[in-house]
C-alpha cells in the first residue's frame, strides 16, 4: 500500500519500529549533525500524510532505558497529521503489556482503527534467508 500512496501522489513514509528506535536514539545525540538529521527525518515524518511503522513491538536487542521508545512514538503520534498503518507480531493484548508500548500508545493507535487481523503462519518463516553483504 505505501508504493501505491507514493504513486498516487500521497506523502507517505515507511519505517520499522527498529529504524524508528534508532531515529529517536540519534535524534539525542550530541553530535549536532547527527541529531539535526534524525530531528528532521521525524519532523518530515509528523508532516506527512501516511505513516506506515513495520513491526512495532520489536525492539529485541535496544539497551536504553525502560520507555524511550514509547516516549518517542507517543511524541510522533501527538505531534502528527498523519494516517498511520501498524504492522505487529503483536496481540493489542500483549501490545499493552509490552514494556516499549503499552496502554498509552495502544490507546493512541487503537481510536478510530481498521483492525486487520492476519491468519495463519509467518509467510516471512517459510522463505530462505537471503545472505548478508
Amino acid at each position: 500500500s505505501h508504493l501505491s500512496l507514493i504513486r498516487g501522489g500521497v506523502d507517505s513514509r515507511f519505517i520499522t519500529a527498529h529504524q524508528l528506535s534508532d531515529l529517536f536514539r540519534k535524534a539525542e545525540s550530541f553530535n549536532e549533525d547527527v541529531s539535526g538529521e534524525a530531528r528532521m527525518t521525524l519532523q518530515r515524518m509528523a508532516i506527512s500524510q501516511v505513516l506506515h511503522i513495520d513491526d512495532l513491538g520489536d525492539i529485541q536487542g535496544d539497551d536504553r532505558r525502560r520507555g524511550f521508545f514509547a516516549g518517542g512514538v507517543k511524541d510522533l503520534l501527538d505531534q502528527g497529521r498523519f494516517v498511520w498503518a501498524v504492522a505487529t507480531n503483536c496481540t493489542y493484548e500483549e501490545a499493552v503489556k509490552h514494556p516499549e508500548l503499552g496502554e498509552k500508545i495502544m490507546s493512541r493507535l487503537a481510536d478510530g482503527a481498521i483492525k486487520l487481523p492476519m491468519e495463519g503462519a509467518d509467510q516471512r518463516a517459510a522463505r530462505t534467508p537471503r545472505p548478508r553483504k
